[in-house]
């Protein structure tokens, strides 16, 4: 069974904010057991770390106040 990790924060977070994200996506996507994670802050960033049908780990940060992004790309790979 997948886990599904959804983290929500309304304590200030660092001002290194994308690069701690970053680090989190890239431990949480090393991890075969998880699927898929979520972190929204009280800032204006919001990351998700998730695996495709494929087996490829796609991981975004944005702005959370930004258009969702069009499924049609939902099976890019990237990290950040």
């Amino acid at each position: 069974m997948p886990y599904i990790i959804t983290i929500e924060s309304t304590d200030p977070v660092p001002e290194d904010q994308i690069a701690l994200m970053s680090q989190v996506l890239n431990v949480l996507g090393a991890d075969p057991s998880v699927h898929y994670a979520r972190w929204v802050t009280s800032t204006a960033y919001e990351c998700e770390m998730g695996t495709t049908v494929d087996g490829k780990q796609l991981a975004m940060i944005r702005d959370k106040f930004s258009p969702p992004l069009p499924t049609h790309r939902a099976g890019i790979s990237f990290r950040s």
